[in-house]
Order: C-alpha cells, then structure tokens, then sequence
C-alpha cells in the first residue's frame, strides 16, 4: 500500500502538465521529422531486403527530452506516432519517483498518462522498470487512442473511456487542452457495468 500512496502522492499538477504540454508541441516538429526520415530509412531497406519490417518502434531524445515513436509505411501515406514522457518525484534525489506521459492527438485533446495507469496496464506493478516497460508496449500496440464520451453509471466514473483489448481505460478531462487517462482495469477486475460498457464501446469501432 505504501507504493500505491506514493503514486497517488505524485499526482503532476494541472499548471505543470501544460508545461510539459508546451513543450511537447514545441519539440514536436523535429521529432515528427526523425520518424519521416525512418521512414525513409526503412523503404531503403526493404528494397535490399524484402523480409524487413515495413515498421519500426524506437526511443528518440530531442534537446533533452524523452519519447518513444512509432512509424509504419503504407501505401497511403505512412503513419507516425510519438509519446512524449518524463520521470518525476517530490524531491531532489528522488527525480525517478514517478512516471508521466502525454499522446498529443491533432485537432484534440491530449492524452495525459501517470504512474498510476503505467502501474496497471500490462503487468501490475509498482516498479519503475516494469512501468517503463508497460509504457513501451503500450505505445506499440496502441500509438493513436480514440478515447469515447460515456454515459455514466455512477457517479464519480469519468467521463471518457476506451475499450483496449486488455481492459478498460478511462479518463477524465483535465482543464481544456488535456484528458487524464489514470484508471485502467482488466477484464478481471471490471464491474458487471464495466463489462457493459467495455462491449459497448468495442461495437463503435
């Protein structure tokens, strides 16, 4: 439980996260323009080697920063993707307390993911290299999230939710640019409304 305190203690004020918002959008030119050259990267190599992987997930620093991006060549037009994250903690010394990101989705709000939903998702635990591992995985598998307007059936539920194939994530707006995704649940653990939800909002894909 101490753990579980800790991270609930860590919570990233709303004034910090739009910082860090800032920032990301700042930066995020020049990241977008690493993936494009990946891109290119990967089409050279595909045509040397018809076995190569049309996609690729990889960790990129820009000025100091931190993120993960996430390419995928198509004959449409190629997609790419970039989690911003960071470390953070109460005190000096203790910079690696906990665990943040942001999913910045043009034309909409920013997703904002803490320690607590890193400690969930993927395999449960408090540990900071399983969260960071949870982080990279989730990223992978999910690199753009479509989050749904739900009806609530109780009170204090949050307000926006996604159906993932591991579970239920839910989130709930963080003043007007962000959208903080702090709860997930597996199927395990979801309510008989969770479950109901959960089929719902998977039959509007």
């Amino acid at each position: 439980m101490r753990n579980v305190a800790l991270l609930v203690r860590m919570a990233y004020a709303l004034a910090a996260l739009e910082k860090k918002l800032s920032i990301a959008q700042a930066h995020y030119p020049a990241v977008e323009h690493s993936m494009r050259l990946r891109c290119g990267l990967l089409r050279s190599a595909m045509a040397k080697d018809a076995t190569t992987k049309g996609e690729d997930a990889y960790p990129f620093r820009h000025k100091g920063q931190e993120w993960r991006c996430r390419v995928r060549l198509g004959k449409d037009g190629d997609e790419v993707h970039a989690l911003f994250w960071w470390f953070h903690g109460r005190k000096e010394g203790h910079e690696k307390e906990a665990l943040d990101a942001l999913m910045l989705r043009p034309g909409l709000q920013a997703l904002h993911f803490d320690s607590h939903f890193w400690s969930r998702w993927g395999l449960r635990s408090e540990r900071m290299g399983v969260m960071i591992t949870n982080l990279m995985g989730f990223h992978k598998q999910y690199p753009q999230l479509t989050l749904r307007n739900v009806h609530r059936f109780y009170p204090a539920q949050p307000e926006y939710a996604a159906a993932l194939d591991q579970g239920l994530l839910l989130g709930r707006a963080n003043g007007k640019r962000l959208i903080s995704c702090d709860t997930f649940k597996n199927h395990e653990l979801m309510s008989a409304e969770e479950k109901a939800l959960w089929k719902m909002i998977r039959k509007m894909r």
